[in-house]
């Protein structure tokens, strides 16, 4: 909340010195294209750890709070032992995602000092679309900066 109230002061001071408005318009797409960037960093992490992390058969255990991040996730067994999903639950279809019992094939990443975790069809589909489409926009939304900048 305090990033945008700051991002309001900046462009008041910005249009009382008298910046030109395109110049402000392409300063804050910039910003939007670099937030697009980020999301792609960091679904371009996930995909390198779905990548290298091992595809074992596993049953969704339960769904619940997760105590460590409190929204709601899936939580499923591997070989008897019992770890979250990465992503949160959809919202959507729930009930038809996450039946107790259901079995599907899982990703199990190992990461060091902690405890496992695994990607479930949804996370893997949602990482690689997500991947391609925050590229994207953050490459349209930057291209839109330079044009409307007029550099």
């Amino acid at each position: 909340m305090e990033i945008v109230i700051v991002i309001i002061v900046l462009i008041a001071l910005a249009v009382i010195l008298g910046v030109p408005y395109s110049l402000i318009g392409a300063a804050l797409l910039g910003l939007m294209a670099a937030g697009f960037f980020v999301l792609t960093g960091y679904f371009a992490f996930c995909a390198v750890r779905i990548l290298r992390s091992k595809k074992v058969q596993a049953s969704v255990s339960s769904v619940r709070t997760s105590e460590k991040f409190n929204y709601p996730t899936a939580y499923y067994d591997v070989d008897g032992n019992i770890y979250a999903n990465a992503f949160p639950c959809e919202l959507v279809m729930r009930k038809q995602l996450y039946t107790e019992g259901r079995a599907c094939k899982v990703y199990v990443c190992e990461r060091k000092n902690k405890e496992p975790i695994v990607y479930d069809p949804n996370a893997v589909l949602s990482t690689f679309v997500g991947f391609f489409l925050a590229l994207g926009a953050g490459a349209a939304t930057a291209m839109t900066a330079v044009m409307v900048a007029g550099i």
